[in-house]
C-alpha cells in the first residue's frame, strides 16, 4: 500500500510542476488531483492487462496484475525528480514532458512484466503499452485543460 502512495504522490508532483504558477493554495488543490489522476491511471492499467490475462497460464487475479503495475509505476519516481531538477536547476517546465513519457515507460514495462510472468505471448506488452499512450494522451489533455489552453 505504501508504494502505491508514494506512485500517487509522483503524479500528484508531477501535476503541480506542470501548472503555472505557483502558490500556496494551488499547491493543496492540485496534489489530490494528480493523486487521484494516478489512481486513474493505475487502475485502468491494471483493468486492462487483467482482462487480457483471463485465462492465463499461472494466477492472474487482480491484486497480483495490480502490484506488478504498481512496482512497475515506481519508475515514475526518477521523472519527478528529472523534472524537479531541471525546473529549478535550467528553469524548464519539463514536467508536461516527463510525464507522459514516463507514464508510457512504465505501462510497458508493466505489460512486459506480465508477458514474462505468465507466458503467454505478446498481448499484455502490447495492449500495456497501447493503454499507456492512451493514458499520456490523456494527462496531456488533462494539463492543458487545467492551464486553460484547450478552449
Amino acid at each position: 500500500m505504501a508504494k502505491r502512495i508514494i506512485v500517487y504522490l509522483s503524479f500528484g508532483v508531477l501535476l503541480f510542476l506542470s501548472l503555472f504558477p505557483y502558490s500556496f493554495m494551488r499547491w493543496i488543490l492540485i496534489i489530490p488531483m494528480g493523486f487521484i489522476a494516478g489512481m486513474v491511471i493505475l487502475l485502468l492499467i491494471s483493468l486492462s492487462l487483467a482482462t487480457s490475462n483471463i485465462g492465463a497460464t499461472q494466477k492472474s487475479d487482480f491484486s497480483s496484475i495490480m502490484g506488478i503495475v504498481t512496482d512497475s509505476f515506481l519508475l515514475m519516481i526518477p521523472f519527478v525528480i528529472f523534472s524537479f531538477l531541471s525546473q529549478r536547476l535550467f528553469y524548464w517546465s519539463s514536467a508536461s514532458v516527463f510525464t507522459p513519457a514516463g507514464i508510457m515507460v512504465c505501462g510497458s514495462v508493466a505489460g512486459m512484466k506480465i508477458t514474462e510472468r505468465n507466458g503467454r505471448g505478446k498481448v499484455s506488452a502490447f495492449l500495456g503499452g497501447l493503454v499507456s499512450s492512451v493514458m499520456s494522451m490523456g494527462w496531456t489533455y488533462l494539463v492543458q485543460l487545467m492551464q486553460g489552453g484547450m478552449f
